[in-house]
């Protein structure tokens, strides 16, 4: 399994399902202040999702149009990753 280093890392999140919530809280969470990582903003194209409508309470970026997000400011195009939840096959 590979290792994360979420170390200074500015972090934007496309698709607002279920996960979204859960990385969120861990990302914001006090307890993880150490990493330094920034929470750019989240997309997804249901706007009223509880994940999305999570993040915009936090005062964060958010969009229905994931375009949106490769426009954000300081977003390092060469370090993404696609990181996608564990499903069942």
């Amino acid at each position: 399994m590979k290792k994360w280093n979420l170390k200074g890392l500015n972090i934007a999140i496309i698709g607002g399902s279920y996960p979204c919530k859960d990385i969120l809280k861990h990302l914001l969470n006090d307890n993880l202040k150490d990493l330094d990582c920034n929470v750019l903003g989240v997309a997804d194209t249901f706007a009223k999702a509880e994940e999305i409508e999570y993040a915009r309470n936090r005062n964060l970026f958010t969009t229905s149009d994931y375009n949106e997000i490769f426009k954000l400011e300081n977003l390092i195009y060469d370090s993404m990753e696609i990181i996608k939840p564990f499903q069942n096959t």
